[in-house]
């Protein structure tokens, strides 16, 4: 497997329901993906998802090819598309970020 890193795009959307994210990202952690940002919405009855994940290449590649039948969330229309990975910056001072925020089971797998 390749050390070098992929990134990729992933959108969905379909009628919302409990533990959407949670069969989400259980896909993704099954491809050694991390998600690095995302933005959901719930609007009337309807969930929205956009996020930025990143993993092995060769895992991103395999995604963007179709390997994955995305069947725990045959409910949902997913795309994925293929991104650019962003050229680190030089310089500049690093920090350590610590949040405390609320959660509830299955907001995130």
């Amino acid at each position: 497997m390749s050390s070098k890193q992929g990134k990729a795009i992933l959108t969905a959307m379909g009628k919302d329901r409990v533990g959407i994210v949670q069969d989400l990202t259980e896909v993704l952690t099954k491809w050694e993906c991390n998600i690095e940002e995302s933005k959901m919405a719930v609007l009337a009855d309807q969930f929205a998802v956009i996020l930025l994940f990143a993993g092995p290449q060769d895992n991103v590649e395999k995604l963007l090819a179709g390997e994955e039948s995305w069947e725990k969330v045959a409910d949902l229309q997913v795309e994925l598309k293929r991104v650019a990975a962003a050229e680190g910056k030089r310089g500049g001072l690093t920090y350590l970020v610590e949040t405390v925020s609320l959660d509830s089971p299955g907001i995130v797998h």
